[in-house]
């Protein structure tokens, strides 16, 4: 007896379901559709494509908190032992501003991730 595929959720694609209607049948799925997903769910390309975006998002995210501290909250707390300036303050806040926005950066990198 030749199992039925399962149900496709609503906006599936029809490679997905090529896929499934092959696996049935005997025929590998990879060699169906000949889209350029990076492959089925569990392949290595896919796995592989997904941990290089994490390590380029966590690159930069690495980047944001060097500058948070580094830039904004080191010379805030020196500005209890060398007082107050005005030119601290400001670079303090842009380098905060700067972690921040790579911080958004390395977020909108994770977008990059194959499901």
């Amino acid at each position: 007896m030749v199992a039925s595929p399962k149900p496709q959720p609503l906006g599936s694609s029809s490679d997905d379901t090529r896929r499934a209607v092959s696996a049935t049948a005997g025929v590998p799925a990879s060699g169906v559709g000949g889209g350029s997903g990076g492959g089925s769910p569990g392949t290595p390309e896919r796995t592989i494509h997904n941990e290089i975006t994490k390590l380029k998002a966590n690159t930069v995210n690495a980047a944001a908190i060097a500058f948070f501290i580094g830039g904004g909250v080191g010379p805030l707390i020196g500005i209890g032992v060398t007082g107050f300036t005005l030119l601290q303050a400001v670079m303090a806040l842009v380098w905060f501003f700067v972690g921040l926005v790579l911080h958004s950066m390395a977020q909108t990198v994770l977008g990059g991730l194959l499901p």
